[in-house]
């Protein structure tokens, strides 16, 4: 599974955030610290691990969550103010649906 840094998954330095919350849904994220891996595509690439502390949201993996991110990204690249309002108003009945 692939999560989009910065809306659903957050690599920072030891002890730089206490907490985070996920940019699609709004959920606190879960923070394992002091991970040893690759922080991005371009340490992978470069065989280069660092310590860092991953926050990840809690839903990243449910389907209702990767539809959402999926329209949040869509709401990101579009130009039109009514698509905007239409794409805001199903993102707000989507996390009404499934966040309470």
């Amino acid at each position: 599974m692939t999560y989009t840094t910065g809306l659903t998954v957050f690599n920072k330095a030891p002890g730089e955030k206490e907490e985070m919350y996920c940019n699609v849904c709004d959920s606190k994220c879960e923070v394992k610290r002091n991970v040893l891996d690759y922080k991005d595509f371009g340490s992978a690439m470069a065989k280069k691990k660092t310590r860092f502390d991953r926050f990840k949201c809690p839903h990243a993996e449910e389907e209702w969550h990767q539809n959402l991110e999926n329209i949040v990204k869509q709401k990101r690249d579009n130009y039109s103010t009514k698509i905007d309002q239409m794409l805001q108003e199903e993102i707000e009945e989507i996390k009404t649906e499934h966040l309470g």
